[in-house]
């Protein structure tokens, strides 16, 4: 069966070349050199669609509208309440399932909850569910009020993962096509030094991690983008992750723009940017603490400040966190270098805790700026959106303006103990959330008991950098290549938001990267259930200073408890082009958040007297 379409090139490309492409030519519009009407089997319309010279191909208005089924699903999950939190024998990514992991069954109902929760609301817990996943659509007011299923068509999603997908598989087809667009990046402007790519190689070597990422994103059974192309960069022949910060960022930003900018661009970040803190040597060490944007050196020990009780200090809970913020781990941000003998960390002077200041609230100082960051900062600033998981370490992660953004350690330079020297940061974000990438943490599969809100995944990274909660925790899936796996990591909330992305960026393709950041983070939330926490950052006067606030292990550190949600009537969403594009900034300032207390009550808490 066939159906009259307008299909429309881009400016300059020669449309006798695809002429052939279609069932029939209806009108070839000889007067319009960049369109013509045809008559398309729906596997030519789709192909056509994703052509990178075709801007859109669109039915023809003169047809006779009828209603077509909305694309549907059966979701099976089934979610958990626990007596405390973190539950006992803590879920987290890298779990072995068992017989009795966790639902009591060694096979759990396989099903992405999230395609339930972030369209429908609150989800049982303790119940097996089985439900029908409607796609989310609207009516077409320009086109006598059609239906419109929301499904990514006519958006492009880049898969920065380890390895190539199987373009056998079924999962990724629409009419027996493969989504899977075999793109060469090497053809790209400049970068015919990048190796060709093997879309099909033997063996395959697809890691699970991989294949479940691309499952949640855009597969048929699992995934919310079912209609977007699939382009892939494949770490594994690309040049590892070195490679990706070489070329890739930019390659995403020149595939980009070698489609004027017609149809939106989505990258797909799951990086582990997370750095194990100095133990610590004579070589490096720390000679200053910033905190809350006072520098404390010989105040606080003598002969500068020993790393142990502010980095390792001797509360910890069952998640890893510590004192001051900072836990065993740190954010993979790089490190400001302040030279040798410039300030003396026994002998501050207010004009230089200012010049110090300044400087470490510059991000253009990272060692790793140039390498790092920009080409991210570059991409996003030509329109592609990138979405990144926050991380599974439980550490707070923060915006500028934050109370605790400046929060971090100073070397001793050289081996004079009181020079101040290389900076280090504890909360910032790592580089992968440069820009105005949207930072996805994991919601949990768990409820506490007697609790009516959900929880942040225990495991998830938290703070005010976070712009948006999705489901990521005991998402099972079946995998082609993989078979059974549980989807338990951050790694997998940020395709959550990549496919419903898609969606939005479908009926609103003009949409700027930090407006869509916005839309996760201010509008596509669920306004009546939030995220449980017994507190957000602690207030003066507390016997244990910050300890309450950092170590509160179902607290959300500064994040605004709101978790994603798109509603299937995609009539009542807000219009996310009617944002502004001003900066994101905190809320959680310095003045309403400082501690104040004394040296003598600090070298006390810290045992240093």
């Amino acid at each position: 069966m066939t159906t009259k379409y307008y299909v429309v090139l881009h400016d300059g490309v020669d449309k006798t070349d695809f002429l052939s492409l279609v069932s029939s030519v209806v009108n070839e519009m000889l007067h319009r050199p960049h369109m013509f009407v045809a008559l398309c089997t729906e596997a030519e319309a789709r192909l056509l669609s994703f052509n990178e010279s075709v801007k859109s191909v669109m039915k023809y208005d003169d047809n006779s509208i009828t209603e077509e089924q909305a694309i549907t699903k059966t979701v099976r999950y089934k979610l958990n309440t626990i007596g405390s939190f973190p539950p006992v024998g803590k879920y987290g990514p890298g779990t072995d399932l068992t017989t009795t992991f966790p639902t009591g069954s060694p096979y759990p109902p396989k099903g992405n909850w999230g395609l339930m929760r972030h369209t429908t609301g609150a989800l049982t817990h303790n119940q097996e569910q089985i439900q029908v996943y409607t796609s989310p659509n609207y009516n077409d007011v320009n086109n006598n009020n059609a239906p419109i299923d929301l499904d990514g068509t006519s958006v492009d999603i880049i898969l920065n993962i380890d390895s190539v997908l199987d373009l056998t598989d079924d999962e990724f087809k629409t009419l027996g096509v493969t989504r899977i667009q075999s793109f060469q990046w090497n053809t790209l402007t400049d970068m015919g030094s990048l190796a060709s790519v093997n879309y099909s190689p033997s063996p395959l070597n697809l890691d699970a991690h991989s294949e479940a990422v691309a499952y949640i994103a855009v597969s048929n059974t699992y995934g919310w983008a079912t209609g977007a192309n699939i382009s892939v960069w494949p770490r594994n022949q690309l040049g590892g992750f070195s490679g990706l910060f070489d070329n890739g960022y930019d390659c995403f930003r020149l595939f980009h723009q070698n489609k004027g900018n017609s149809r939106p661009t989505i990258v797909v970040d799951t990086l582990s940017t997370i750095a194990t803190a100095d133990a610590g040597d004579e070589n490096t060490r720390q000679s200053a603490i910033m905190f809350r944007n006072d520098i404390y050196g010989e105040e606080i020990a003598p002969g500068g400040v020993d790393p142990f009780p502010l980095i390792h200090w001797k509360q910890y809970n069952s998640i890893g966190g510590s004192a001051y913020g900072h836990s065993t781990v740190r954010h993979q941000s790089g490190k400001i270098t302040f030279t040798e003998g410039d300030y003396d960390a026994l002998n501050l002077i207010p004009a230089d805790r200012n010049e110090i200041k300044a400087r470490i609230e510059n991000i253009q100082n990272y060692d790793i700026y140039s390498t790092r960051y920009q080409p991210i900062e570059n991409m996003i600033a030509a329109g592609v959106h990138k979405i990144s998981s926050a991380g599974n370490y439980q550490t707070t992660t923060t915006i500028p303006g934050d109370a605790d953004f400046n929060n971090g350690t100073f070397e001793a330079a050289g081996y004079t103990l009181s020079n101040i020297g290389n900076y280090s940061a504890f909360n910032r974000t790592s580089f992968h959330g440069a820009g105005d990438t949207i930072m996805v943490g994991a919601l949990s599969s768990h409820k506490i008991e007697n609790q009516t809100n959900e929880t942040f995944a225990e495991f998830s990274c938290r703070g005010d950098r976070v712009d948006c909660v999705a489901a990521g925790q005991n998402i099972y899936l079946d995998l082609k290549i993989n078979g059974f796996y549980n989807a338990t990591g951050t790694s997998f909330a940020s395709p959550q938001i990549a496919g419903m992305a898609a969606l939005v960026l479908q009926r609103y393709p003009t949409t700027t990267p930090r407006q869509l950041r916005k839309y996760f983070r201010e509008v596509a939330i669920d306004s009546n259930n939030t995220l449980y926490t017994s507190g957000n950052k602690q207030l003066t006067g507390s016997i244990y200073g910050d300890v309450a606030y950092f170590q509160d292990t179902a607290g959300c550190r500064g994040y605004s408890t709101k978790i994603a949600l798109l509603p299937v009537d995609a009539n009542t969403w807000a219009i996310p082009t009617s944002l502004s594009n001003d900066p994101i900034t905190s809320s959680i300032t310095e003045e309403d958040n400082k501690l104040n207390f004394t040296i003598s009550e600090i070298n006390s808490k810290l045992a240093l007297t």
